[in-house]
């Protein structure tokens, strides 16, 4: 019973002095804006993406494979596959959606009905998350990149699925055709 006592009380004491680290799921659902934006630079800065991020607004990307061709236009048709994530602490990207079935597998995620077949999108015109479609103006044809934004350009106050409401989301984008 000791045990236990002590324990649960070393979580609590590790949860007030631990500020900058996630108790449960909480870091994720903040009401403000500079606090997710504040989560999206500690997540870049704890996973040593400094160098390589860039922000348009509040959108931050990462481009991790520099494609060959030309920079996506509003109006272009989009090929590529995706992997949406919540950002879950300064350390985690939990993955809720994907079209690539072994990331599927490898988080649980797979469906026996789902095609994992890559999207093609409209910019500008795709009915997905603003931060998404907007993020893809910042990319080039043959690119893959991480982008993360606040809740804001992705699902706002509403809860969507897994994702809880007032949530930073990423997105792992691998463009795999433009068309002009």
């Amino acid at each position: 019973m000791r045990f236990f006592r002590y324990t649960a009380l070393a979580a609590t004491f590790a949860c007030v002095v631990g500020a900058l680290s996630s108790c449960g799921k909480e870091e994720t659902q903040t009401n403000s804006i500079e606090a997710q934006n504040a989560l999206i630079a500690s997540f870049i800065k704890i996973t040593k993406l400094t160098d390589s991020v860039q922000k348009s607004g509040d959108i931050w990307f990462n481009r991790f494979k520099k494609g060959a061709g030309s920079a996506i236009q509003v109006g272009n048709k989009v090929t590529l596959h995706y992997v949406l994530s919540v950002v879950e602490n300064s350390t985690t990207l939990r993955p809720f959606n994907t079209s690539i079935e072994s990331v599927a597998k490898a988080n649980s995620l797979d469906n026996p009905f789902a095609k994992y077949d890559p999207i093609t999108v409209v910019v500008g015109k795709s009915g997905l998350p603003k931060g998404f479609d907007q993020g893809l103006l910042s990319l080039f044809d043959g690119d893959a990149a991480q982008l993360l934004f606040p809740s804001s350009y992705a699902y706002g106050g509403s809860a969507i699925g897994a994702v809880p409401a007032n949530s930073a989301v990423g997105v792992r984008i691998y463009i795999l055709k433009v068309e002009r």
